[in-house]
């Protein structure tokens, strides 16, 4: 794991080159965050609303995704 995904701090820069994986990285912290903080509000922007809604609940759908082929044990 990364340690962007790891760091616990209110606010976190992530230097990325292009077409690494910004989206899905964050949309991963995303998710992590709102499984460990069950009810807390998560706001997602961008310039526009398509960018925000195809783009980055895409990455977030992956995640999902590949989540429900693991087995909790």
């Amino acid at each position: 794991m990364w340690p962007f995904l790891r760091d616990e701090g209110h606010f976190v820069a992530n230097l990325q080159a292009r077409q690494t994986g910004k989206t899905f990285n964050g949309m991963a912290k995303l998710l992590w965050i709102g499984f460990r903080y069950p009810g807390s509000e998560i706001l997602v922007t961008a310039p526009k609303f398509d960018q925000a809604k195809n783009v980055a609940f895409k990455a977030l759908g992956e995640h999902l995704e590949r989540m429900r082929g693991l087995e909790i044990t």
